[in-house]
């Protein structure tokens, strides 16, 4: 699924440490001219590694 960030969140989402598991949260909008759909990134949060 492709997800879009803008503004301050995306800078934030440039730096996130990859490997790390985080939960996004936003909306669904179709994209143009597809079938698929991309997710707008509104908030990000780190999740606790489950080890």
């Amino acid at each position: 699924m492709k997800a879009v960030a803008f503004g301050t969140l995306a800078e934030q989402t440039g730096q996130l440490p990859l490997g790390k598991p985080f939960r996004f949260t936003g909306f669904l909008v179709n994209a143009r001219g597809s079938k698929s759909v991309v997710l707008h990134i509104q908030a990000i949060e780190s999740v606790p590694n489950p080890l």
